[in-house]
């Protein structure tokens, strides 16, 4: 991570129960794609950092129906954040229809 940054990195499984293959965290975003944020205190958003090349991380993985995938995703966040004390959230989207909040602090 960049100075003053560290990473917060999440163990994450996935299956497709679909009938056709589905793209976990795209780089490119259309509408109802599945995306992570972490939340922080009040308001304050934090996306995934796609670590290139790193064999485990779940951007741009295809998963065919009926398959799963399993990986990480990595978030680079402000030392005063991990440091901090307020609420830390990870939110899972699936476009604007649904989601999934998971404490993490």
């Amino acid at each position: 991570a960049d100075e003053g940054n560290q990473y917060l990195v999440v163990s994450f499984s996935a299956t497709n129960n679909g009938k056709q293959a589905n793209t976990l965290f795209p780089s490119f975003s259309l509408g109802d794609d599945l995306s992570a944020t972490i939340l922080y205190g009040d308001g304050y958003e934090y996306p995934p950092t796609s670590l290139l090349g790193y064999d485990d991380d779940l951007h741009d993985e295809v998963v065919n129906p009926l398959s799963s995938a399993t990986g990480i995703l990595a978030f680079e966040l402000p030392d005063t954040v991990v440091d901090g004390t307020d609420p830390l959230t990870l939110q899972i989207s699936a476009g604007s229809s649904s989601s999934a909040e998971y404490q993490l602090r």
